[in-house]
């Protein structure tokens, strides 16, 4: 009987110990797994005048309705199929004031994540932007910034770090020529200095949030798989 109590005692603090070594992995493993922070870009909505008007509007420069969830539905993506940490950053508005607060904002979004852990910003369209302004003057490393769709200066990134630059656009993409005539008096570029540019042609800009079929260097990729393929490389 005795024993047997031992014996039971002893599988009960193997289980414990075996618990605690497998939790200790886990904690370790999230610890120093990639962080993916996507900054998009400001959520699309109808502008303020007919719908039939604003229905051509939207279809002309080939944008989704402000229900689009793309940026939750690439978290998941990430999160389910590469087991990645994703945060998301939320804001709104369109003035440089809204997009500098935005990027005060990004700033305490990534002091949230453990120092252990390396850093990619996954930007879409004006997000680029935003993390533009916040990498002036950024304390954290960055291990890596994705552009996808974003309107840029003609001019060198100023960063405080030298960070590995991906910028992904479509000739097609006619929402961000239009961008960089209001913003940027048309002295911009889809295309950035310094970074390894990637040409989709025939996808509009709110078909960069689909996880739609593309081909890249004659092989097929789903686009989240693909962006997946950028965050991990080093």
């Amino acid at each position: 009987m005795v024993d047997e109590l031992v014996l039971e005692g002893e599988l009960i603090l193997f289980d414990i110990v075996y618990s605690l070594k497998f939790l200790l992995r886990l904690a370790l493993y999230n610890l120093n797994m990639l962080t993916v922070v996507i900054v998009p870009g400001v959520q699309t909505k109808s502008p303020l005048f007919g719908k039939w008007i604003a229905s051509l509007y939207l279809k002309y420069f080939g944008l989704d309705s402000e229900e689009d969830n793309w940026t939750e539905n690439l978290k998941e993506y990430l999160e389910n199929h590469y087991q990645l940490n994703v945060k998301v950053l939320h804001w709104s508005g369109l003035r440089e004031k809204s997009l500098k607060l935005a990027a005060i904002n990004l700033e305490h979004l990534i002091n949230t994540i453990p120092q252990e852990s390396e850093i990619v910003l996954f930007t879409k369209s004006l997000g680029g932007n935003i993390a533009d302004i916040f990498l002036q003057s950024a304390e954290r490393k960055i291990r890596k910034v994705i552009y996808v769709a974003v309107p840029h200066k003609n001019l060198p990134k100023r960063h405080n770090q030298k960070i590995p630059l991906v910028n992904i656009y479509s000739r097609d993409d006619n929402y961000i020529d239009f961008a960089i005539k209001v913003l940027y008096f048309g002295k911009g570029s889809k295309e950035t200095i310094g970074a390894d540019n990637i040409i989709f042609d025939k996808l509009r800009h709110s078909e960069f949030n689909k996880n739609k079929k593309i081909v890249y260097q004659g092989k097929e990729y789903e686009l989240f798989e693909f962006y997946a393929k950028l965050i991990e490389e080093e």
